[in-house]
């Protein structure tokens, strides 16, 4: 039996190794440093490529995509020189490329990420206590989980997707309802006939039937609505004069709304890409596009002005 220490094996960082992780097919394996830097390595310990490094910061946890093509990693403080980012993860390609904007949220330093196992979601816990949601875009997709009173030590998706698991350094474990979608059919199916539901009297009661109603029994209807009111906020904005005064968060907050009730909404990617382009978000543009064309020849729609937009510009990259 042949033993080699892990420093003989992967030489390149500069400074001590503080986190590790396999690529899903064990080909790979990527490194994070307190130096800064991220490493990507074959398993004989060659480098593949040059370690990518962020001055002033560690690289206190990471974990690839199930696909194998990217890199999730936190960039804190460098807690003796105290410079660089607070809380912040960055998404890296196997280039050693940063994707998109970083994902600023927390207000302390990351401890613990992990994709979900479909790579759509991404789950970090942090310093400050709070767990956290992303899509792989940046987008915090919901609020905070809020419960752990010190520092989160570790997070984790179940193997459907829709559960996290937390613990923390107060020593509980906790478990949060990541699919609120789910979670919010869930409670309309078993209270659609109760009473209340039945013949709403109050104004409350009005609202609970109408959210069961439009987004779970008819979403085809609630999902339009919510639609039809994205493309007011996008054609408001465009009736701006001057480029700098146009903002497309609102509508884009909506458009993400629409998408989690009917992931199949090829018109709400396009419309969010689009809205994404006006912010000069490139990586943001393209993965929505290139869902709505997917969406497009599924449903037979290639002949749309739609599809024909998005075809236009994926062929130009």
């Amino acid at each position: 039996m042949i033993i080699v220490s892990f420093k003989e094996l992967f030489n390149g960082h500069q400074s001590r190794i503080t986190s590790i992780a396999f690529s899903p097919d064990g080909a790979m394996l990527a490194s994070g440093s307190s130096d800064g830097s991220l490493g990507l390595w074959n398993i004989n310990g060659q480098s593949i490529i040059q370690p990518s490094r962020v001055d002033g910061c560690w690289v206190d946890c990471l974990a690839f995509s199930p696909d194998g093509k990217y890199i999730i990693s936190s960039i804190n403080n460098d807690p003796l020189s105290g410079r660089g980012f607070a809380g912040v993860l960055k998404l890296w390609d196997l280039e050693g490329n940063i994707i998109g904007n970083p994902f600023t949220g927390h207000e302390d330093s990351v401890t613990c990420v992990a994709f979900s196992p479909d790579g759509t979601l991404i789950i970090s816990g942090s310093v400050d206590g709070t767990v956290r949601l992303w899509d792989q875009q940046g987008n915090a997709v919901g609020s905070p989980f809020i419960g752990h009173k010190f520092r989160v030590t570790s997070v984790d998706f179940d193997p459907t997707g829709k559960q996290v698991v937390s613990s923390g350094v107060d020593g509980t474990v906790r478990l949060w309802p990541v699919d609120w979608v789910y979670w919010l059919q869930v409670g309309c199916d078993r209270l659609r006939y109760h009473p209340v539901l039945k013949n709403p009297q109050t104004e409350v009661e009005r609202q609970a039937w109408e959210t069961c109603q439009n987004y779970v029994w008819e979403p085809e209807k609630g999902t339009q609505k919510l639609y039809e009111q994205a493309l007011q906020r996008i054609k408001d904005e465009e009736n701006f004069p001057a480029a700098e005064e146009k903002n497309f968060s609102d509508a884009i907050l909506i458009l993400n709304l629409v998408i989690q009730f009917n992931p199949d909404h090829a018109d709400a990617y396009y419309h969010r890409g689009k809205c994404y382009a006006d912010f000069h978000n490139k990586h943001k543009t393209i993965v929505d596009f290139n869902t709505a064309a997917t969406l497009y020849r599924q449903q037979g729609k290639t002949e749309t002005e739609e599809y024909l937009e998005v075809k236009k510009f994926l062929n130009q990259l």
